[in-house]
């Protein structure tokens, strides 16, 4: 009895330790940058990352179809693309992006993503031709078969599969990279405090935070792309900063008025490659006034 009784007085203490951590974790700047993994001490992570309780039958869980390129050993040998939409008003992009294009590498597990204006293959062409480096070369997709990610394949000359129409089962890895993008994005616009057209910046830092974290202190996606860690500055999305304009900026700052002003900071310019920076994306506070949250623009219609 006293043993059982030790046993129990040991699980209480390992779960307020537990507990202890994770309220540490929830509060850490490595958290901040993706909310992920969900933590239930993260007011954030419990609003922007809720789900309906899953309704698998036992017996499709943990099943496996076997792929081509099934044992990857670089980037671009085996990865999965997918599409979703944000057609209506409320959900459009802040430049009227309709769609977002989400990509994840299986080898690597690096994962991105890019508001498009429409869906049709020359924006996924782009995206694809921008996302990759000098030296490497995409050569397995595994899509849910829409014709714009088809064309877009064989436009590349890229290996291309699709699923079985309206099964999406079989592109699970897929619906699984969009719901991380999607949620990730979700937590930093509720962290941030932005509008939801905001999602077009969002989504590509949380992207980027992502393939630079390094989960359980093995290296992380970027590492394993490019070789080396992300050795960039990394804030919380929506962070208050100081910068300083550009001489041509629309911003007016009086000649004896200080020359950093404050703006929100909006994440890095992505360049060609999968490359970012060291430029960013920033909105002057001044410009945030009268900001509609519904539509990202201000009383007179226009976009910070």
């Amino acid at each position: 009895i006293r043993d059982v009784e030790r046993a129990r007085g040991l699980g209480d203490v390992y779960k307020r330790q537990a507990s202890e951590r994770l309220k540490r974790i929830a509060a850490s700047l490595t958290h901040l940058l993706t909310h992920t993994p969900k933590n239930p001490y993260s007011a954030v992570c419990n609003w922007a990352k809720a789900i309906r309780r899953q309704q698998r039958k036992a017996r499709n869980k943990g099943r496996r179809v076997p792929r081509p390129y099934a044992n990857p050993t670089c980037f671009g040998q085996l990865t999965t693309m997918d599409h979703w939409f944000a057609m209506d008003d409320l959900s459009r992009g802040l430049h009227d992006e309709t769609a977002c294009v989400t990509f994840r590498d299986r080898a690597t597990d690096f994962i991105a993503a890019q508001g498009v204006h429409d869906k049709s293959a020359v924006h996924v062409c782009n995206f694809l031709v921008n996302l990759t480096a000098l030296g490497e070369k995409l050569v397995y997709c595994y899509t849910d078969g829409a014709k714009e990610l088809a064309k877009a394949c064989i436009q590349l000359q890229v290996a291309h599969d699709p699923t079985i129409p309206g099964n999406k089962k079989q592109n699970a890895v897929a619906e699984r990279a969009n719901g991380v993008v999607q949620m990730g994005t979700r937590a930093l616009l509720m962290q941030a405090g932005l509008p939801p057209p905001y999602w077009t910046y969002a989504v590509r830092y949380f992207c980027l935070c992502y393939n630079a974290r390094k989960p359980d202190q093995v290296d992380s996606s970027w590492k394993r792309r490019f070789g080396y860690e992300f050795d960039g500055d990394l804030l919380p999305f929506g962070s208050l900063v100081r910068y300083m304009p550009p001489p041509e900026s629309r911003y007016r700052v009086a000649k004896t008025g200080g020359t950093m002003v404050p703006g929100i900071y909006l994440g890095y310019v992505h360049k060609a490659g999968g490359m970012v920076g060291p430029e960013g994306y920033l909105v002057p506070i001044r410009q945030l006034d009268g900001l509609n949250m519904t539509t990202g623009r201000t009383h007179q219609g226009k976009r910070p």
